[in-house]
């Protein structure tokens, strides 16, 4: 279920430098990057859960997934847009989204994958994000790898909430 936002770090012995309990990548220099990885359990660090279902009643079948908070501060400009409960403040509580307000989300995230295709370098991407300022500067400096986690990640949480939302009113947000 995970996706990896570019090749995976290996030292010259060929293992894995990559730190999954922190919801974080190291690069070859050992410099800490996001994961756009979809997680099935909790890990250490600063994770937003999704989990289906009503917080208040009867939860779907499914478990929640885990994002790691670099990630989807990308993705939560748009939660915010489309949902007017999701304030700020939402960022470190829980939120309710019905079908309807995660069918916008959905929609507005494919403008934000359409967007990163056609810019050519960070510079040419101005959509409003809530990224803190070090993910913003590995944004700037490794554009690419940070796109294709982006966009594969548009597309897995995408695909995971279709399948959801087909059995549930509700996929609540957990956030950190």
């Amino acid at each position: 279920m995970g996706c990896r936002r570019h090749r995976v770090p290996r030292d010259e012995a060929g293992t894995d430098l990559t730190d999954s309990k922190l919801g974080l990548q190291e690069d070859v220099y050992g410099k800490s990057m996001t994961t756009f990885d979809l997680m099935s359990s909790r890990q250490s660090g600063l994770m937003t859960e999704l989990l289906p279902g009503s917080m208040t009643g009867h939860s779907a079948s499914t478990g929640p997934i885990f994002v790691s908070e670099g990630a989807f501060g990308f993705l939560e400009p748009s939660v915010r847009k489309c949902c007017p409960r999701y304030t700020e403040m939402s960022h470190w509580g829980v939120t309710e989204i019905s079908r309807a307000e995660w069918d916008a989300i959905i929609k507005d995230w494919q403008v934000l994958a359409g967007e990163l295709g056609r810019a050519p370098a960070a510079s040419d991407f101005t959509r409003s994000r809530f990224v803190f300022s070090d993910v913003d500067q590995d944004f700037t400096e490794d554009f690419e790898a940070y796109r294709s986690g982006l966009m594969q990640l548009i597309h897995e949480l995408s695909r995971w909430l279709e399948n959801n939302l087909s059995s549930c009113q509700f996929i609540a947000i957990k956030g950190i």
